[in-house]
């Protein structure tokens, strides 16, 4: 069966990013039916002011040859609480993906944007906020199928964190060489 690489990009303001997923799917047609389920599964715990823009799903193996590129235009699905404030897009909510190799969790961060209302206090989303996501996140991508960890290990069960993670805390720095 095939390996393939999901990547779904957004945008808020000026800001972009990327969600990376791997996932084995019988063909290309496959996967990109897998990614759009994956696309409205995101959408459902993302605010609306959070723009979709493009997937990219390919082969892993043949990654330049077997491929599908699409522009999309849709926004997340949540509307924040009126008069509540975005935290800034570094503090994420934490999704810990269990392979079935029972090794290394899979960790994905969703840039959802957090708001003031969905945190108890400076370190900890509210509960309604995690079940959002267990529930209309974690347990559906889970239930979806054919996710695995970049090693080929299928996803069997998850665990959503109650901290806010520091995206830039974790995020991998290149250092700059001078001769």
């Amino acid at each position: 069966m095939p390996h393939f690489v999901v990547n779904i990009t957004k945008q808020l303001g000026e800001e972009k990013w990327d969600n990376v997923y791997y996932l084995a799917a019988d063909n290309l047609s496959d996967a990109v039916t897998k990614t759009d389920a994956i696309v409205d599964i995101e959408r459902a715990v993302t605010k609306t002011t959070v723009h979709f823009i493009h997937t990219l799903t390919s082969e892993r193996e043949q990654p330049f040859r077997n491929y599908s590129s699409r522009a999309i235009d849709a926004l997340g699905l949540v509307t924040a609480t009126s008069g509540e404030l975005p935290l800034p897009l570094w503090n994420t909510v934490r999704c810990e993906f269990q392979p079935t190799n029972s090794g290394k969790p899979d960790v994905k961060q969703l840039r959802l944007p957090i708001y003031t209302d969905e945190i108890v206090d400076i370190q900890h989303i509210t509960t309604v906020l995690r079940s959002a996501v267990n529930g209309n996140y974690a347990a559906p991508l889970v239930a979806l199928g054919g996710i695995e960890d970049d090693a080929g290990n299928a996803w069997v069960s998850y665990f959503v964190r109650a901290e806010v993670f520091d995206r830039q805390l974790t995020k991998r720095r290149r250092k700059k060489v001078t001769a």
